[in-house]
């Protein structure tokens, strides 16, 4: 009886563990095929990579002493542009200067305009101020409504400076993508289509770009540059370069 029961134990043992050298080898097998499975799916995309860049037409000589030249003009407009901004800017704050040196000053430093109408205060920021009697304010004090006009201007030409510097980085980001691999056609028309319709107004007026007529939307500076995402900036925000365009 022990011989038996010895057998039969040693016979369940050698069952069990076929089924689980069985059950490994099922487990062993499926990782293999889905190895396989990633392997043969990574080769499609590459082969499908390949193709996509076989059959694009890359760009000839030609295509890129064109592109890049016109690269240089947009360039050129854009430096421009700053150089006119800038001098915009000095003599607006020029003005701004003389009439803040007149404003009426509150006791903590801010400096105050009355309006022509004698009703309203505002500082020379732009917010009303209530504590204080217009009728305080010298009439012989430059009025809000002669601050209003350079104030708003010089938050224009700011925020329009601001759009140029963005373009201007645009430009340093197509140059070096140039200089790293080379380009296609297709991809240079597409970089030359952006450039023109993401050019702020002044680089247009230089380029002969007529802006396009919008009647349910005003561009405003801040929406005037629209990258695509994969275009981050990399490159200094200014250049020295000279004029090449009427003002």
């Amino acid at each position: 009886m022990q011989t038996i029961a010895l057998r039969s134990f040693r016979e369940e043992f050698m069952k069990h563990a076929a089924w689980r050298r069985e059950d490994e080898q099922r487990v062993l097998e499926r990782d293999r095929q889905e190895r396989e499975k990633k392997r043969e799916e990574a080769l499609d995309d590459q082969h499908e990579a390949f193709f996509d860049f076989a059959v694009s037409v890359l760009a000839t000589d030609t295509d890129i002493v064109a592109f890049t030249a016109k690269l240089d003009l947009y360039d050129a407009a854009t430096v421009d542009a700053l150089m006119e901004n800038e001098e915009e800017l000095a003599t607006v704050r020029e003005e701004l200067q003389g009439l803040l040196s007149k404003a009426y000053v509150l006791p903590d430093g801010r400096r105050v305009f009355r309006t022509e109408d004698g009703t309203s205060v505002f500082d020379e920021h732009g917010a009303e101020v209530k504590d204080i009697d217009p009728m305080m304010i010298e009439e012989w004090r430059p009025k809000w409504e002669r601050y209003e006009n350079p104030f708003e201007r010089e938050i224009s030409l700011s925020e329009r400076r601001g759009d140029l510097l963005e373009y201007q980085r645009f430009q340093d980001e197509i140059r070096d993508e140039q200089s790293e691999r080379p380009m296609t056609k297709d991809r240079m028309d597409e970089l030359e289509d952006l450039l023109a319709e993401n050019a702020p107004e002044p680089v247009k007026r230089r380029m002969g770009i007529q802006p396009e007529a919008s009647p349910d939307h005003t561009t405003t500076h801040g929406e005037e540059f629209d990258r695509t995402d994969d275009m981050a900036p990399t490159s200094p925000a200014s250049r020295v370069m000279s004029p090449i365009f009427g003002g």
